[in-house]
């Protein structure tokens, strides 16, 4: 397990600012783990865990990498790697180490990738509870609410959530969209990766190439008429 802790914030500060596409992206939402791995296939998904981080650092208004995924944080809240601390319960996923964050108005956690992906999904514990309304937003400016996953007004609740979106992105930033106190959150067991079509695509004549297209289909027409009656002929004589 690599782990680097970067004090610059060259995730945070390019993220978010250049549009780069016209129309908002849609996505497909899961709510089991299987059901998420299933769409994604057997390949071309990386997990993780953060069990095998150890001692990381506090990485508020900065940013650490594990494997070939990069956490930054400009809230200034929480931003660590560590099992859930006794005081905070509601941020416990299996009593093991995973990634504690938060989410603002206009600051929170940034997911960046090593490669582009379509697909995101993980165990989240205390995110958007007590009614909060926490998404995850991408660059260009398309926005997927993530879900609480408790009863009634518990503040206590955790589950999965993933999603497939119909286009690549390198990362994502959790903000809150209803107030602009932090809302604490906790994600664990991570998937991300791409949904790709393997299906090779139909090559479609354009406009230019259907006149050209139509004599060659032509003349190949006339050439195969013209051997029949040459070979009728020659059977005739015989």
């Amino acid at each position: 397990m690599n782990i680097k802790l970067l004090c610059s914030l060259p995730v945070a500060a390019t993220l978010l600012v250049v549009p780069s596409r016209a129309n908002a992206m849609s996505f497909t939402t899961f709510k089991t783990r299987g059901a998420f791995e299933a769409a994604l296939g057997t390949n071309g998904f990386y997990t993780e865990t953060f069990d095998n981080v150890r001692n990381a650092p506090d990485f508020r208004n900065g940013s650490v990498s594990v494997g070939n995924l990069t956490l930054s944080d400009n809230s200034g809240f929480r931003a660590k790697i560590a099992a859930a601390p006794d005081n905070l319960p509601t941020l416990n996923i299996n009593n093991t180490p995973a990634a504690l964050l938060s989410a603002r108005s206009t600051d929170g956690a940034t997911f960046a990738f090593k490669n582009p992906i379509t697909a995101f999904g993980g165990i989240f514990a205390a995110i958007s509870n007590d009614g909060r309304d926490t998404r995850a937003v991408f660059n260009d400016g398309s926005n997927l609410a993530i879900p609480f996953r408790g009863d009634g007004g518990s503040l206590i609740g955790d589950g999965f959530f993933g999603f497939i979106a119909d286009s690549p992105f390198e990362a994502f930033k959790f903000r809150r969209f209803d107030d602009s106190l932090a809302d604490g959150f906790s994600v664990d067991n991570v998937a991300f990766g791409t949904n790709v079509d393997t299906k090779p695509p139909q090559a479609v004549p354009t406009p230019a190439l259907l006149p050209g297209i139509i004599g060659f289909g032509i003349a190949a027409l006339r050439k195969r008429k013209q051997s029949r009656e040459g070979l009728t002929s020659s059977e005739v004589d015989r």
